[in-house]
């Protein structure tokens, strides 16, 4: 399963277990406070991101095995009848849960104690009127075939892009980091 469809898969989950959240789906990373601001706006909410690969072994046959960082940010904000920060806990509680239950097509051991839940508030927060917390855990996935193997197939081109232009509305906006070219339309 690659990091696509296992974010499409726990953004499902979320949304199945927790059918009142005005918001969740994928997000690209951490949150910075412009990007909490906008977030803040569709709260209660929860966004799923990969934050990389801290770990990574290529395994006999060419496959290469990655331990994929992942986080589910819950924002949340003051609503009539609703504190933000008790609905801030309650969700980080159940997405706790969702995790520890699930395995998301890994055929690898997890360790339960490996999922963490914390609040992010600040002070800083205080003024956007929000409470973040994150729940955070490690997903071995297989990724395939290394591409460095003998048999493998490299990369003709590795594409890249700055934030806030990326995703396919900005194909345009990525460039080939060699040559500097934008990719084909």
């Amino acid at each position: 399963m690659n990091i696509d469809d296992l974010t499409g898969v726990i953004v499902a989950q979320v949304k199945a277990l927790l059918p009142k959240l005005r918001q969740c789906e994928r997000h690209h990373g951490r949150f910075d406070t412009a990007a909490l601001k906008r977030a803040v706006q569709g709260a209660p909410a929860v966004f799923v991101s990969c934050l990389g690969f801290p770990q990574v072994a290529s395994r006999a046959g060419g496959d290469v095995a990655v331990t994929a960082q992942m986080a589910a940010f819950v924002v949340t904000r003051d609503i009539a009848g609703l504190d933000r920060t008790a609905a801030a806990a309650a969700i980080a509680m159940a997405l706790v849960e969702l995790v520890n239950d699930n395995r998301w097509d890994s055929d690898e051991t997890f360790d339960p104690e490996a999922i963490r839940a914390e609040n992010l508030f600040n002070d800083q927060l205080e003024g956007i009127g929000c409470t973040i917390w994150v729940v955070s855990w490690r997903q071995d996935l297989l990724a395939g075939e290394d591409v460095y193997a003998d048999d493998g197939t490299v990369l003709e081109h590795l594409y890249v892009s700055m934030s806030p232009e990326i995703g396919l509305a900005h194909k345009q906006d990525y460039r080939d980091i060699e040559t500097g070219e934008a990719p084909p339309a």
